[in-house]
C-alpha cells in the first residue's frame, strides 16, 4: 500500500472537531478522515516534545531504548521505518522537521523536500502538498509504492495572528477565528487573554486542517 503520514506540532487530542472542537467547523478535512477512518481514544506520545515524539512514531521505540531523549538524535545504527521501507521497495520522502529525525542515515529518505534561508513550509498548506505530489510523481517514475510524512508546523507556537512572533511564508488559515468563538478548556479560567490566545491556536489548527485538505485533493488527483 501507499502510505501518508501527516503530523501535526503540539495540538491536543480535544482540537478537532471529531474529538470535541476548540472552535465550530476547525477542522473540516480532518473529521472527513475520522469519519471514513478509525481514530484512537487512549493512544499516547511517548514524549511531549518533538524530536523524541517523531523518532518514537518512526522507529517504534520509546527514547530510552532507541538511546536517547529530548531533542538529541537515535543511537547510530537504529533502523526507522522509512529505511526499512525503502529496503522493501518503497519510494520514501519527507518535508520539514528533518532536523528532528536523526541520525538521517537511520531514515535514508529517497526524497527531502528541502527549504531555503527565505522558505519555511511548515506553515503553507500548499507547499506541503507539493512536495507530496513529488514523491508521488517520483514513486510513479520508480514503479514503487511510496511512503510520504508530511511534518506540519501547526499549530505550534506562535499561533496566527501573534505578533510577538512572525514567521516566514506562513500562510493566512482558510478561517480566522476570534475569542468569542473558542472553547474554554476546563483546565482554563475564561478570561480575556486566555479567549485570544486560544482563537490564534483556533486558527492555526484550521491551518494544519488545510494542509490535510490539500494532501488529500493530491491524492485524490494522482
Amino acid at each position: 500500500p501507499n502510505i501518508l503520514l501527516i503530523t501535526a506540532d503540539d495540538m491536543s487530542y480535544s482540537s478537532p472537531g471529531f474529538a470535541g472542537g476548540v472552535a465550530p467547523d476547525v477542522t473540516p478535512n480532518i473529521d472527513r478522515l475520522a469519519s471514513e477512518g478509525h481514530s484512537f481514544e487512549r493512544a499516547f506520545e511517548t514524549a511531549s516534545v518533538c524530536q523524541p515524539s517523531r523518532q518514537s512514531m518512526l522507529s517504534g521505540l520509546y527514547p530510552h531504548n532507541y538511546g536517547s531523549a529530548g531533542f538529541f538524535p537515535m543511537t547510530d545504527g537504529i533502523p526507522a521505518l522509512p529505511s526499512l521501507l525503502g529496503a522493501a521497495g518503497y519510494t520514501t520522502g519527507t518535508i520539514n522537521k528533518t532536523e528532528h529525525m536523526l541520525p538521517a542515515e537511520s531514515f535514508n529518505w529517497t526524497f527531502v523536500a528541502r527549504r531555503s534561508k527565505n522558505t519555511r513550509p511548515g506553515r503553507d498548506p500548499k507547499a506541503l502538498a507539493g512536495a507530496l505530489r513529488k514523491v508521488i510523481e517520483l514513486a510513479e517514475d520508480q514503479k514503487k509504492p511510496f511512503f510520504m510524512v508530511v511534518n506540519s508546523a501547526d499549530p505550534h507556537r506562535p499561533f496566527h495572528g501573534d505578533r510577538r512572533g512572525v514567521v516566514r511564508n506562513a500562510k493566512e488559515p482558510s478561517r480566522v477565528y476570534g475569542p468569542e468563538e473558542v472553547s474554554i478548556p476546563p483546565s482554563l479560567p475564561d478570561l480575556p487573554g486566555i479567549r485570544t490566545d486560544l482563537a490564534q491556536y483556533a486558527s492555526s489548527v484550521r491551518r494544519l486542517d488545510d494542509a490535510v485538505g490539500e494532501c488529500l485533493e493530491v491524492l485524490e488527483e494522482k
